[in-house]
Formats: structure tokens, sequence, C-alpha cells
């Protein structure tokens, strides 16, 4: 089986062309189209079985429990900016701005603030100003990270994880300088797959952890890491061989030591590890740009720029072959995520539509 990792983040539109057929050189994953509302930012989705869950700038929730085919507004009593959403068991956890915390037993219908109250050895203290950025589960546990200002450190930020094994009930939050040093560089990214939590920074900074508490960082090959946007990772076939490939994204670019988040200027360039959790090295997509988000499901993988989706099915020597998907096209909207889960690929924009596809 092969286990692939990607980072990425992005904006996506809509409307399909009359004048655009598929050709041989393209996939067609067969995409579906549905609407939320266009002041709905798409950050994060999750799901369980029919239903799908979407979340929002503002303290916003939408839910369809017909696989996305109807939207249906759900109030949280927060006006803060929801980043995430991921599921454990029947448990949804989102996560956003301010160290908010909303926890939903009943699929999304009702959602409860977590209280802030996080262990940090064995003291009990009030986690502030912190802004969770993403949420991961491993089937039994949540994990999510941010940035905030520790007990006992009242003038630099410290890089934390925040771990739950109680449904979220209670966290406990643990500094993560092993990986980071003394470095204040926010961690927009964690991922969990193939049997362990990553993280990424915005800066040449990532981790890989089992238990999201203690985190080893590995060697890479290749190009610095900046803007991390996405990751996933998935088993594959490789022509009888089974093989784990990781895969990370990014939107930004490293030259003669000067960083450029501009995307005219970026070479699709995604970060891949094959098999060996230690060694990373460079892959491109077809199309210079942005790479705003990656997913995998069912020996396929997807990539995800401002505008277009690519797929990937084929490895082949250590290398990802990718093709441009035949993808609802976006007119002014743009790719805000991507993710994978009942048995479907889900791609968010920045104007509430919903692009799905079964795999």
């Amino acid at each position: 089986m092969t286990l692939l990792l990607i980072l990425s983040v992005s904006l996506f539109a809509c409307g399909t062309p009359d004048d655009e057929e598929p050709t041989n050189s393209r996939s067609n994953l067969g995409w579906v189209t549905s609407q939320i509302d266009p002041a709905f930012k798409v950050n994060g989705i999750a799901c369980n079985d029919n239903t799908i869950i979407a979340v929002s700038n503002g303290g916003r929730v939408a839910i369809s429990t017909n696989r996305g085919s109807n939207w249906r507004a759900v109030a949280t009593n927060s006006s803060r900016n929801l980043n995430d959403i991921a599921r454990c068991g029947s448990h949804f956890m989102a996560v956003g701005d301010d160290q908010t915390i909303l926890w939903s037993i009943d699929n999304g219908s009702r959602w409860t603030p977590v209280p802030q109250n996080h262990e940090i050895n064995g003291i009990q203290y009030v986690i502030q100003g912190v802004n969770f950025q993403s949420i991961a589960c491993n089937g039994s546990k949540f994990v999510t990270a941010g940035q905030t200002t520790l007990p006992d450190n009242n003038t630099n930020y410290d890089n934390i994880t925040a771990v739950s094994e109680t449904n979220g009930a209670s966290w406990r939050t643990y500094e993560i300088k092993n990986i980071l040093g003394s470095s204040s560089l926010a961690i927009p990214y964690l991922f969990y797959g193939d049997g362990y939590f990553y993280l990424a920074t915005d800066e040449d900074s990532m981790g890989y952890s089992t238990d999201g508490m203690s985190w080893d960082t590995p060697s890479r090959t290749g190009n610095r890491i900046f803007n991390p946007t996405g990751l996933t990772s998935g088993g594959i076939d490789d022509n009888g061989t089974t093989r784990t490939i990781r895969m990370m994204s990014q939107n930004a670019r490293f030259d003669n030591n000067t960083i450029t988040l501009d995307d005219d200027f970026d070479e699709g360039r995604l970060f891949v590890s094959y098999d060996d959790i230690e060694e990373w090295g460079e892959e491109f997509l077809p199309t210079p740009g942005g790479v705003y988000g990656v997913a995998f499901g069912r020996d396929k993988f997807i990539a995800v720029s401002q505008d277009k989706v690519y797929s990937a099915d084929n490895f082949t020597d250590n290398i990802t072959h990718w093709v441009e998907d035949n993808a609802p096209r976006l007119g002014d909207s743009r790719i805000t995520t991507v993710t994978s889960c009942s048995d479907t690929f889900w791609v968010g924009t920045d104007r509430g539509q919903i692009f799905s596809a079964r795999y």
C-alpha cells in the first residue's frame, strides 16, 4: 500500500462551459455542484455517512443530510471564525479564532462551547489569545494546534498542541519547541493519516507524532517549505507493491533567500514522501500556480489550485503522475478547502459552493 500526505489551501468557483468537452488527457471524476450561501466561505468540511457539515467565518455552520443536495444553517451562538472541523465517532469538533472550540454529539444540529480550561504540567489554566487553525482525529482523540502565550512566558508566543481523549470534554496542552525551537511561527495545518499526526508551520518546519504530544521532525530533500496549505496521505498498490505515500502542498516559493506568495511565481509544488517518513522530495503539478489543497480516496489523490483540480492514480519510479480533471469551472470563486470523507471528494469555495465527486 502507498500512502500520500499532501498540504494545501485554496479557493474555488463554479460553472461548466458548454463548449468544453472531456479529453483523453484529462480525468473525469464526475463532479456535482451545490450551493450553501454566497456569503458562506467554506473553511472546513467533515462527514458522517450522509451528513455533511461545513464551517465558515462568524461562527456559521451549514449541514446537509442528503450528501450535499440541500443545506441548512445551524446556530452555534458564536461569532468567531471557525477554521476547521473534524469527527471522532459520533462527535464533531469545530475550532476557530480566540480559542474557540465547539462540540456537537448530534450530527451538528446543536453546538456547545468547550470550556477553556487546559491542563499544563498538571495545572489547570485558561488558554487565551490562541487561534486554532485546524483539528484532526485518529479515531480516539482530537488534536488541534495554535499559538498562544503560556503562563510561564508573558512576552513571546508559544506553539502548542491541545489534545483531548475525552471527546472534547477536557484538554491537555503541550508546547512543541522540540521541532520549532524558540520560533513563534504560526501552525496553519494539522492532519492525521497512516498512523501519524502531521503539522507544518508557515516557515520551513514540520513534524509528525503518534499521540499529538511528542513530536519528531523528518529530514527532507529538495527546497524549503513555506505557507503550507494542505496535507493528506493514502495507501497505494503500485504494480502489485504495497506502498505508503505522503504529500504536502504549499502556496509560496523560496528563491535566493526571498519568500514569494504571489501565485504568478509559484511552481505548483508539492512535497512528497514515498514509504520512508524521514525522506521528502519535490514534485510539480502540470500547470504552474499555487497549490491550495490535497486529498486522498480509494487509490486516488486530488490536488487543487485556484481554478483547477488535478488527480493522480499512477505512481511509478517515485513520481506521481498528475492530470487535470474536468471539474466545474469557477468564475469569480476560489477554492478554500478540499477533503475526503464518506467515499467522496469535497471541494469548498469562498462563495459557498460545494463540489463533490464520489470515488
